[in-house]
């Protein structure tokens, strides 16, 4: 027999249902909201000062007495993968090797032995070198001092030429010269000039003093025959010593200079 319902009942029901959609249509739902996302704990590891060891290897995300640990959202949007920030790099201890001690450079060996043998012999070269100098400069000044002593020493002179201007006490001192000259050589010509009948010319510087005495006689020109030139200096050893000098002549000088030309031939002549 087909079941029939109560129509009241049924609209009563459709009713009910019709009241509960509506509210679950037009009630005022919720903001919905996304569950927060599982904080992440990364692990900070602070090492401080971790002896070194071989072969050992450290854990980033191990935990240990003097770690900080830092949350981090490990949240992620629907359909892509969890981000998870990079790990900060671990701060691993610098290893601390035991610092050897640096050899102290030391300086190089001196031998003082050398030193001890070449300084006496440096000083003993400055002592030498200081005494041949002290050695020169005195033979400089001993030379010197004979040079003035021989220029204090050396005379005055007054020279006669048969060209200079003379006084008339220098003329007739010198033509008394000369005549004694003549006189002398004349009686004391050389002989073996004679037989061999020799001849010439030669000219003679004699020096006189105040005295009269012959200071020097030089032979200046040779006559070409060494028996005359020694027979000219003979004969005026002979005729000395002369007359002595003039007044006028030790007033000015202390020696007299006689530069004359002797002939020989005929006789001994002054000219």
């Amino acid at each position: 027999m087909p079941l029939k319902l109560q129509r009241p009942a049924f609209l009563w029901a459709l009713l009910l249902a019709l009241l509960a959609h509506a509210g679950l249509v037009f009630w005022p739902a919720e903001p919905f909201r996304m569950p927060e996302p599982s904080r992440l704990q990364t692990t900070q590891v602070m090492l401080d000062d971790l002896p070194q060891t071989d072969g050992a290897s450290v854990d980033g995300q191990a935990t240990a007495p003097g770690i900080a640990t830092m949350p981090q959202d490990a949240a992620q949007e629907p359909g892509h993968p969890a981000a998870v920030d990079p790990e900060p790099p671990l701060s691993l201890p610098q290893s601390h090797s035991p610092s050897l001690p640096q050899p102290e450079l030391l300086p190089d060996p001196v031998d003082q032995q050398p030193s001890v043998i070449t300084e006496p012999i440096e000083q003993s070269v400055r002592s030498g070198s200081l005494v041949s100098r002290s050695l020169e400069v005195a033979r400089l000044e001993a030379e010197l001092q004979s040079r003035e002593s021989l220029l204090s020493e050396r005379p005055r002179v007054r020279r006669i030429t048969s060209g200079a201007q003379m006084s008339t006490e220098e003329a007739l001192y010198l033509r008394q010269w000369e005549a004694r000259v003549e006189r002398i050589g004349n009686l004391n010509y050389p002989e073996e000039a004679r037989r061999q009948n020799l001849g010439g010319r030669l000219r003679l510087l004699v020096v006189i003093n105040a005295d009269g005495s012959i200071r020097e006689a030089q032979l200046l020109t040779s006559s070409g025959h060494r028996l005359l030139d020694d027979a000219a200096i003979r004969i005026l050893n002979l005729a000395a010593p002369f007359a002595p000098l003039p007044e006028s002549v030790r007033a000015e000088a202390d020696v007299l200079e006689i530069i004359r030309t002797w002939q020989f031939g005929d006789g001994w002549q002054a000219n």
